[in-house]
């Protein structure tokens, strides 16, 4: 949308919701003909036929106003949206510039520390005056909604960067390193955290004359929504309610899964997260579920860049070392990092500060082609776009990608063979408890990402809501005979994805093998479900079945996971989605929920045990 008088002229909804690609044209030329022979706004249509969520809804009525949401400022065009609120591109009417009008939309007020939060930010911001971080320019409220005017940046951030070119050179990784390191130097003197720290959050623009960055573009650090001020007088600024954290757990630091002791040592790991990245073309634990991602991050040794073809030792060993699992392994301060990025051989050579401080990579880890980087669950899924590399290399590697894919449909077969004779070996034995009682989660783990709690759903009935992270629970319950644990069982999760991107169902620990993290987790997504189990040689995650879903996003889906004596069975609205052979026989029994982008509902939570016929 390059026109900046799109939303001048009161576009209709319909349009709107064309051009934000919410609708496609079929369907608006449905709702408008039928809006027009029933002598309805599109929008109650829409509201009917539960076509968009009421996000969405919100931000269409926005768009329709362009001229009357902030005073002082018109907005032109819509940016993109956020766990923190929608940024749109405007132009400030007095000094006719072009900002980056960051709002609340009216359907999020209410949410959850929300208001605090963005206050928050703009505060922060506004105490921050360096070039490699997004300025801030006016902060207020209006009619209830609050809105915050920052620098626009008219460029691409790190993360579209990498999809768009792949993995990036290694002077080129350690520029905007280096570049963001200062940033994030600069706030870290002043006492405030960042917290989240990501290639999105990282964006480019052309360096204005005089600085030397040899033809490097400048990084501008953005989206300080979950920064906090690190300073003790100023803990009461730490807006993470009930101890619970925030933030990208792909590249989240592991001390912030636990929320405990976090400071500028959590914005280096992020950002050695970050240029693993762009390094390698896919963030760390790729493909993983987010429940395995936590579990890793907590209890085993973070991925190596030693798995990479092309990628230098050394940059390699300064990667490993900011991604290091504990704190105090990782460099001290930012002084220390860009002195350590200056001694790279690619730009001054000699790396010995490096080795003699941190160690040697392991030696086990194999060096592979970048070709053959990508996991079994992003050749399976679609939806994972691994990085493309150049014509010459594509042309190169053709005769590798074809021994992986081979390699995968083998896997894929061994893993979804099924261990009985198509029949089920257990039956309920009538003893079962229920896991949410609609009142509290005093007895759920929560010490990981996101926030949760219980709320009121459309249908008026009380749900466990989840956003952005993970929580977990015991499969026991006060039964007759007092608490009991059940060696097979059945449980039965509802689940409505409401705003989020992703739900998911994670079930069975491991601990044979010192393996850690879901034995099984079946993921819900807008448009299918998938039924995922770890397998192959490096323990990736890949798709046993696919399910194609259609529907309103508030619309419930019954989960069931049964647990038989050597295989799970796994049903989706009644509907057997697949079965798998169980992987190991001793296990914990314990599950999870987790949400990606967005919030979740799940209610009707329950557990049956199963025993012999």
């Amino acid at each position: 949308m390059s026109d900046e008088s799109d939303f001048r002229q009161r576009p209709g909804f319909l349009e709107i919701a064309r051009r934000l690609n919410l609708l496609d044209e079929d369907a608006v030329q449905e709702l408008a003909l039928e809006a027009a022979n029933r002598g309805e706004a599109p929008s109650q249509l829409v509201v009917e036929k539960g076509l968009l969520h009421a996000t969405q809804i919100d931000l269409i009525e926005t768009l329709r106003r362009p001229g009357e949401i902030v005073p002082g400022y018109e907005i032109l065009d819509f940016v993109g949206q956020g766990g923190m609120g929608v940024v749109f591109r405007a132009r400030q009417l007095n000094l006719d510039r072009i900002v980056a009008l960051k709002t609340i939309l009216i359907s999020q007020m209410g949410a959850r520390g929300m208001v605090a939060r963005f206050e928050q930010e703009a505060r922060t911001v506004a105490r921050l005056r360096h070039p490699n971080i997004v300025a801030a320019h006016d902060f207020g409220r209006h009619e209830g909604r609050l809105y915050f005017a920052m620098e626009f940046i008219d460029g691409e951030d790190v993360q579209k960067r990498v999809e768009r070119e792949g993995p990036l050179d290694e002077p080129t990784t350690w520029g905007l390193v280096r570049q963001a390191a200062a940033g994030l130097a600069h706030a870290a003197r002043n006492d405030v955290v960042h917290r989240d720290i990501k290639p999105a959050n990282l964006l480019l623009v052309a360096a204005p004359e005089g600085f030397p960055l040899r033809g490097l573009p400048m990084v501008k650090i953005a989206d300080f929504g979950l920064a906090y001020l690190s300073s003790e007088a100023e803990q009461s600024t730490r807006l993470t309610a009930e101890g619970i954290t925030l933030g990208s757990p792909h590249y989240m630091a592991p001390e912030q899964l636990q929320d405990k002791n976090v400071d500028r040592r959590a914005d280096l790991y992020s950002l050695g997260a970050t240029a693993f990245h762009m390094l390698s073309g896919q963030p760390p634990y790729a493909g993983a579920p987010l429940t395995k991602i936590v579990a890793d991050k907590l209890g085993a040794e973070p991925p190596s860049l030693a798995e990479f073809g092309g990628v230098s030792k050394e940059s390699a060993q300064l990667v490993a070392a900011m991604m290091a699992r504990d704190p105090g392994q990782r460099p001290g301060d930012y002084r220390e990092l860009t002195d350590l990025i200056d001694r790279l051989p690619l730009s001054h050579g000699g790396f010995d500060d490096i080795h003699s401080r941190f160690g040697d990579i392991p030696a086990s880890l194999a060096t592979r082609a970048k070709s053959d980087i990508a996991s079994t669950a992003q050749f399976l899924r679609p939806d994972l776009k691994p990085s493309r590399p150049p014509l010459t290399k594509r042309v190169l590697i053709a005769g590798l990608i074809c021994g992986v894919v081979a390699a995968i449909s083998l896997i894929r077969g061994q893993l979804n063979r099924s261990p009985t004779t198509g029949e089920r070996d257990l039956v309920p034995s009538g003893r079962a408890t229920f896991l949410f009682d609609g009142r509290d989660l005093d007895v759920w783990t929560r010490s990981s990402t996101g926030g949760w709690n219980v709320t009121i759903d459309e249908e008026s009935a009380r749900v466990l809501a989840g956003s952005n992270g993970v929580v977990r629970r015991q499969l026991e319950g006060e039964l007759a005979a007092g608490p009991a644990t059940f060696d097979y069982y059945r449980l039965t999760v509802a689940v409505a994805l409401h705003q989020a991107e992703i739900a998911e169902i994670a079930i069975g620990i491991p601990v044979a093998n010192d393996q850690s993290g879901p034995e099984l987790v079946v993921r819900i997504a807008a448009d299918k479900a998938n039924l995922l189990q770890i397998g192959g040689r490096r323990n990736r995650f890949v798709t046993i079945e696919s399910r194609p879903l259609a529907g309103d996003l508030n619309q419930k889906h019954a989960v069931a996971i049964e647990r038989h004596s050597n295989a799970w069975w796994v049903f989706l609205d009644d509907q057997q989605l697949g079965s798998v052979a169980a992987r190991h026989q001793d296990y914990q029994p314990v599950f999870w929920l987790a949400v990606t982008d967005g919030t979740a509902w799940f209610s009707d939570i329950s557990v049956e045990e199963l025993v012999a016929p």
